[in-house]
């Protein structure tokens, strides 16, 4: 993982802005005042960060948020606890036999409580996150290019890790809040860990009478609005000839994307939905 996250960065440093850059007269915005900025006043954040990309504070805040949330919730919860209840769902879907069940369930369980499997796994959320930032800004990227706007590379990484800040920042503290408080044996050890701050239609309905309403429901939250409402804001005033219309097209488009892979994997995998 670190040998990936250090590749990464190694590629990300080839990405150039444009020679051209008319907007590069525009003074930049301090680090501190760009994460307040995207808060309260996005639009001139973004105008901004069209001048003057960056996206290393804003991925590093996240980063740090999403590792602070995982220790403490395998600290709470145990490593073998979560390592357990991810194999009886495996095999609750008949992935694999009870008898090898058994052997791998022990296994995996002495596996995870080791220090260089947790780190590990520290590392391994912070190198996801990097590759699905990059993901997401190669395809604002493609997004802009089809409906004639104009936009690098860094530029659309600076959207993309901007636009997720205050969104997955404020859950990530939320349900570090919420796990420090609620009693142990109401936290789930494998739903729970992309985060027990739930606003969501998701409530509504139960997995085990309606499986795919519920995972549409989770889809459709407070967070995931306001993330999707950033990414509307960003590409329009992050990216050079592009409309409003053509911005709220690109970001619902690929929301809509995102939500038919979410429910294709739920309806091969069931057994995951809890």
């Amino acid at each position: 993982m670190v040998l990936i996250f250090g590749f990464l960065l190694y590629v990300l440093s080839f990405a150039k802005e444009p020679e051209n850059n008319k907007e590069a007269a525009v003074p930049p915005l301090s680090t501190g005042r760009r994460i307040l900025k995207v808060f309260y006043q996005p639009s001139l954040l973004f105008r901004n960060l069209r001048a003057h990309p960056s996206w290393i504070p804003a991925f590093l805040i996240l980063a740090v948020s999403i590792t602070a949330y995982n220790i403490a919730f395998v600290k709470r919860i145990g490593a073998g606890t979560i390592a357990a209840a991810t194999i009886d769902k495996v095999l609750e879907g008949g992935f694999i036999s009870d008898a090898e069940g058994k052997e791998i369930r022990a296994e995996a369980v002495r596996n995870a409580e080791t220090p260089v499997a947790q780190v590990s796994k520290v590392v391994g959320g912070v190198v996801g996150w990097l590759v699905f930032m990059l993901l997401i800004a190669s395809l604002y990227l493609m997004g802009v290019a089809m409906f004639g706007g104009d936009m690098n590379f860094l530029q659309a990484l600076s959207v993309a890790t901007y636009a997720a800040l205050p969104p997955f920042l404020t859950q990530n503290l939320v349900s570090l809040l919420v796990l420090l408080i609620i009693p142990r044996d109401n936290i789930n050890p494998i739903r729970d860990q992309a985060g027990l701050a739930r606003m969501d239609l998701g409530l509504l309905f139960t997995p085990a009478e309606h499986p795919l309403l519920y995972v549409l429901g989770t889809s459709i939250s407070v967070f995931a609005i306001y993330w999707l409402a950033l990414t509307i804001i960003g590409l329009r005033n992050g990216a050079s000839r592009l409309s409003a219309g053509y911005s709220w097209a690109i970001s619902l488009s690929l929301w809509a994307i995102g939500l038919v892979l979410v429910l294709l994997i739920s309806a091969l995998f069931p057994t995951f939905i809890i």
